[in-house]
């Protein structure tokens, strides 16, 4: 039985609905009955014509996944590299090393992921994610899934993003401050975004943790050991106090005079300790400055071109203690009321010792991309130049001041405050790093042939790469390349 509407049809059924004459007598003569059936024959064919969505990628290949704009805002995600974190559970490939999915845009190879890092989500129509096999049409692996994102056709956006955090107690504050522009206009897009970021050092002492020193008794007045290690101070001191003396802090009241023996009967074997916590980083402070700029358009026509410039600026600083000095401290000095010679163990000013590391990163990147008859052909490149000092302060010299200890200069107490002058000379270690990288791809995929079973597809890559590195260190002194 087939059960078939037309509009002459609806026209008797509306009759009979309406009171008029009965249903069945108001059939169609056998003439026409014949006709609509050769009309309506089960062996015609039904052509539908259709298009591919803009943005596709190439091929027959279907999305396992598409997520429209709709649920890209569900996800709650700010930028492209938020929503590629947010979905990498679904894009990540179970072939192989489960390495990381490959990005395009509008169906496009693009020359590094920093060209579309920085876009909002707000500008994506939609997203499609590709099995593996999509990747072989743009000369990648078979181990990678291919996420394809799409924008909107027009576009115009300037974003604002502002954030500050800080720890309820123990210092950590930050902050980051980001600018975002955005303009697509068919086929030509530009977009900038400038971002700065800064985080403040926390010390050993705002998170109340206790630094000792590297395991030697230092001290911002000082303590006395023995020349030698673990030896007696003095066999008169050990006497006076009843006891071997291995070690013994050095009293106030040496700072303003030559102390005398029995003043270092109270702090026998009881060293000093300073508490040097707020000289002491266990994070430094930071601050960054990126820069990222993207231009596409066509030219020559049919030719789609992109360019991408990025610039990253770090700066870190942290505290590394103050300067330590092991002074050896004759018996024929005027401040030592010791017979024998000692060491000195002391903390060298409050100036702390500094650790800072600049760099900056710069990267340009090209994508050329274009069609020709039923084959696509893409050549992508980029640039890298990168550049990193680090200076580290590591001490004092104290070459002169231990010169007037051993002299006897009754001008210098080795209790008191050290004249600027001998600590003026300081043990710095440098280090820079030179760095260049670069690439060129170009692919080509289109089909081969028509086959059976469907077209014969081909992708052809061929590229190269370069790296160097240059390296250079000074090291107590000792200066090293690479």
């Amino acid at each position: 039985m087939r059960l078939r509407w037309s509009g002459s049809g609806l026209a008797c059924l509306l009759m009979g609905l309406s009171g008029g004459a009965p249903l069945l007598a108001q059939s169609a003569d056998p003439a026409r009955a014949a006709q609509d059936d050769a009309e309506y024959d089960e062996g015609s064919e039904i052509t539908v014509t259709g298009q591919r969505q803009r943005g596709a990628v190439i091929g027959d290949i279907a999305p396992e996944r598409q997520f429209n704009s709709g649920d890209i805002r569900a996800l709650g995600v700010s930028s492209v590299a938020e929503l590629l974190e947010e979905l990498a559970p679904q894009t990540r490939s179970d072939r192989g090393r489960g390495e990381q999915p490959v990005t395009l845009l509008n169906g496009r190879r693009i020359s590094g992921f920093a060209e579309i890092r920085d876009i909002p989500s707000e500008a994506i129509e939609r997203v499609d994610i590709l099995p593996e096999e999509a990747a072989l049409k743009y000369g990648y692996s078979a181990s990678q899934r291919v996420v394809n994102i799409v924008l909107r056709r027009r576009f115009r956006s300037i974003v604002a993003e502002v954030e500050g955090g800080a720890a309820t107690q123990g210092g950590g504050a930050q902050g980051q401050i980001e600018l975002n522009l955005l303009r697509i206009r068919r086929d030509q897009r530009f977009n900038l975004n400038l971002e700065y970021g800064g985080t403040a050092a926390i010390t050993e002492a705002e998170r109340k943790l206790v630094s000792r020193g590297g395991g030697r008794a230092f001290d911002t007045v000082g303590n006395i050991v023995g020349s030698t290690s673990g030896g007696e101070i003095d066999p008169a001191l050990s006497a006076l106090v009843g006891m071997p003396v291995t070690s013994a802090g050095v009293p106030l009241s040496a700072t303003n005079g030559a102390p005398s023996l029995a003043d270092f009967a109270d702090t026998a074997n009881r060293p000093n300790r300073s508490d040097i916590g707020r000289y002491r980083t266990i994070r430094p402070e930071q601050k960054t400055l990126s820069l990222n700029s993207v231009y596409a358009r066509n030219i020559f026509g049919t030719v789609a071109a992109t360019i991408n410039a990025t610039l990253d600026i770090t700066d870190s600083d942290s505290l590394r203690g103050l300067p330590g000095a092991s002074l050896t401290l004759p018996a024929a000095n005027p401040f030592s009321p010791f017979g024998t010679d000692t060491t000195l163990l002391r903390y060298l000013g409050v100036d702390p010792l500094t650790q800072s590391s600049e760099g900056y990163t710069g990267h340009l990147g090209i994508t050329l991309d274009k069609d020709v008859a039923k084959w696509r052909m893409s050549l992508t490149g980029g640039y890298d130049h990168g550049v990193s000092r680090t200076r580290t302060v590591r001490g004092v010299d104290v070459t002169d001041l231990q010169a007037g200890l051993d002299a006897g200069d009754p001008l210098l107490n080795p209790f008191g405050m050290i004249p600027a002058a001998l600590l003026d000379i300081s043990r710095v270690d440098r280090a820079k790093s030179a760095s260049d990288s670069g690439n060129m791809d170009f692919v080509a995929a289109g089909p081969l042939a028509q086959l059976p079973a469907g077209p014969l597809s081909a992708s052809f890559k061929g590229g190269f790469d370069i790296l160097a590195l240059e390296a250079t260190s000074v090291r107590t002194g000792v200066v090293s390349s690479a």
